[in-house]
C-alpha cells in the first residue's frame, strides 16, 4: 500500500448541536440513513454526528486532488466491522467509495470524540495489486 495523501479536520461539538437543532434535516443532508442509524444507536448521538462530520471533511481534504470535489452526501464512513480492526472506512458502495475503487485507491479513516470536539484524519493510499488486505 502507497500513502498518497492525509486529511484532518476538528469539529465543535456544540456547533454541530446548532446546526442540527436549528437546521431541520441537517443530519439526512449530510449523512446517508447507514450513518444515521448508526449514529442514533449511540448515547453520544450528537458527539457521533460530529466525528462522522469531521471524517467526512477529513475524506474530502484527503481525495480532493486525486478524484475531485466531493459531496458530503457522497462520502459515506462506515464501521461495520468488516475489517478486522472495526476501523471506520469509506464504503465501497457510496459514490466516492466506487470512484475510489475503480482507480485502484483506498482510504482508511481515525474519529475521536469528547464532549466538546471532534476529530478525524483520513489516509488516501493506492492499493497493492499482490494485497487484499489494503
Amino acid at each position: 500500500m502507497n500513502l498518497l495523501e492525509i486529511g484532518i479536520d476538528i469539529v465543535s461539538v456544540d456547533r454541530v448541536k446548532k446546526l442540527v437543532g436549528k437546521n431541520k434535516g441537517f443530519e439526512e443532508r449530510i449523512l446517508s440513513k447507514r450513518e444515521l442509524k448508526y449514529c442514533r444507536r449511540k448515547k453520544n448521538y450528537i458527539e457521533h454526528i460530529a466525528g462522522r462530520f469531521a471524517a467526512k471533511e477529513a475524506v474530502y481534504k484527503a481525495v480532493n486532488k486525486f478524484v475531485g470535489p466531493t459531496a458530503l452526501k457522497d462520502i459515506e464512513i462506515i464501521s461495520d466491522g468488516k475489517s478486522p480492526e472495526k476501523t471506520p472506512e469509506v464504503s465501497d458502495s457510496c459514490l466516492l467509495g466506487r470512484s475510489l475503487k475503480k482507480k485502484g485507491f483506498g482510504c482508511r479513516v481515525s474519529i475521536s470524540h469528547n464532549r466538546s470536539q471532534a476529530v478525524a484524519n483520513a489516509a488516501l493510499f493506492k492499493k497493492d495489486n499482490e494485497s487484499n488486505n489494503s
